[in-house]
């Protein structure tokens, strides 16, 4: 497997942006990342409240609580 040369590594001119550049890119990647996580947790409580909306339909089906079509019917 062909390997760089050492020689031209340490040769091969790297831009690096300025400190100033560099503070802007981590404040916006920090600010999205925390973006995200709130994201996130709402959509885990969101979930949440799904499995116990879920459990409850289940239980009252169950327990007869729910009525079904026809007898809903008049």
């Amino acid at each position: 497997m062909p390997r760089a040369n050492w020689n031209f590594i340490g040769n091969c001119i790297i831009n690096i942006p300025s400190l100033e550049k560099q503070n802007k890119i981590t404040a916006h990647l920090d600010a999205q990342t925390a973006r995200i996580d709130g994201l996130v947790s709402d959509i885990r409580a969101q979930v949440e409240k799904l499995k116990q909306y879920r459990q409850i339909v289940i239980h009252e089906a169950v327990t007869g609580k729910i009525k079904t079509k026809e007898e809903l019917k008049p």
